[in-house]
């Protein structure tokens, strides 16, 4: 099939995967989904290769995204590994793979690796690459985590513009958790809420929650 109805593939595969959260099917679904996203992504592979168009690039993201959102082992464990290496080795993270590597690693983060994560925040001197790694310290799975992260959008530390992007991410995994830190927090959170997204700001981290 073209590379683009596998990139749709991917994406309803993760949607079905979405609804059955909790469920004590998930983990069956989730061996079903590997196994058809798995040999695609092997023969994309991780880099570009001779002769690979701009949709392949987008399948290459979108399976890399689709199977970690999947806990396929392999894709989990390269994707931490390419973080960490990147530190020493920029080439560890290609521009083409950048963000799906990067989205996997922290939705997978333990504490050292979270930590690793947002002291690379800290020292970003470029602003695009600060903002994408502080965002992504909300998209841990890690229900601890994600507390430390709304914790952190409220601390001051983040650009202000920064902070509510990390508060909508942690709702994307845990909505409850996000609704009722800001409701909690509600004056200190709409403080950094443009005015015209004040009211729909709350309210709209419940969308994820079924």
């Amino acid at each position: 099939s073209d590379p683009l109805v596998w990139t749709f593939i991917a994406e309803q595969l993760v949607t079905l995967d979405r609804v059955l959260d909790g469920s004590p099917s998930q983990a069956a679904w989730r061996e079903i989904a590997r196994a058809r996203l798995a040999p695609k992504f092997a023969e994309v592979g991780w880099t570009p290769r001779a002769g690979q168009g701009d949709t392949v690039a987008l399948l290459r993201e979108g399976l890399i995204r689709a199977l970690g959102a999947l806990d396929d082992p392999t894709v989990v464990a390269e994707s931490i590994a390419r973080f960490r290496r990147s530190a020493k080795e920029p080439g560890a993270l290609p521009a083409a793979i950048r963000h799906p590597v990067l989205v996997v690693a922290a939705r997978h983060a333990d504490s050292a690796l979270w930590e690793e994560m947002h002291a690379r925040a800290r020292k970003a001197t470029n602003p695009s690459e600060q903002q994408e790694l502080y965002t992504l310290l909300g998209a841990a799975l890690d229900p601890t985590l994600a507390r430390r992260a709304l914790e952190l959008a409220l601390g001051g530390e983040p650009p202000a513009t920064v902070a509510p992007a990390i508060i909508r991410t942690v709702a994307e995994r845990h909505p409850a958790l996000a609704y009722e830190f800001a409701v909690a927090n509600e004056s200190a959170v709409l403080a950094l809420v443009e005015a015209s997204s004040r009211y729909s700001f709350i309210p709209a981290l419940a969308q994820s929650s079924s």
